[in-house]
């Protein structure tokens, strides 16, 4: 039987340069009719939170491979949550809804790791990871 391969991820943080995404807008229907322009876009910000692609400093390690610090994009941000009394039963429950910054798409990333085999050799290994591409406020 191989034995398990481990992975560990160190650290993510975010660099000072942002990739910025465009948060998707009209999550709710809300009813915007009687705002101006401007109090629209306000509204729909805070509704839809600013959840946005940031790139990241991230460590790689598997057992037997050198440590590799790559730059790989993830999702950061807010994005809307309340809980409040349900206009149906005021006085016997809440409603809540929650939404969190997520991807909405995906891309592979592979990097290169510098392991050591068996007989001691250097050798590289490709790894696999999976990056942010779009971000967006959904369910948690």
């Amino acid at each position: 039987m191989a034995p398990a391969r481990t992975l560990w991820l160190l650290a993510f943080g975010f660099l000072a340069k942002e990739v910025f995404g465009r948060p998707e807008l009209g999550r709710l229907t809300v009813d915007n009719s009687s705002n101006t322009t401007s109090k629209s876009k306000e509204h729909n910000l805070r509704w839809n939170g600013d959840c946005r692609i940031r790139r990241g400093l991230m460590q790689v390690y598997i057992p037997g491979c050198e440590l590799k610090k790559i730059i790989s994009n993830g999702c950061y941000g807010y994005c809307l949550s309340y809980a409040r009394p349900d206009p149906q039963e005021l006085s016997k429950r809440f409603t809540k809804m929650c939404s969190c910054c997520q991807p909405t798409e995906l891309a592979r990333m592979q990097v290169m790791l510098r392991c050591t085999n068996r007989k001691g050799k250097q050798v590289p290994r490709p790894m696999r990871l999976l990056v942010a591409r779009k971000c967006a406020c959904g369910p948690c």
